[in-house]
């Protein structure tokens, strides 16, 4: 993940984060311990072992599946917002 492609991550996070309806709750368990929504984006803030491997994994799921993370992030906070 570029210097770029992790501000522009940092951004859409923080936008999930904030929409969350429960950004306080583990929603991903990895690595033998759970992850609430604020804990990843201060994993990408803090480029962690982490937070790397998320980052590159969002932008490689972006790429294979030809859309973008920004249309990936958009799509789970309208989701997120569905299911409230």
């Amino acid at each position: 993940m570029t210097g770029r492609q992790r501000e522009e991550l940092l951004s859409l996070l923080a936008d999930w984060v904030e929409a969350h309806p429960r950004p306080r709750v583990p929603t991903i368990a990895f690595w033998g311990r759970s992850y609430t929504p604020e804990e990843m984006l201060d994993e990408v803030r803090g480029t962690t072992d982490f937070g790397e491997m998320l980052g590159n994994f969002l932008f490689q799921k972006a790429e294979e599946l030809g859309t973008t993370v920004e249309a990936i992030i958009r799509r789970t906070i309208e989701n997120n917002l569905r299911a409230e």
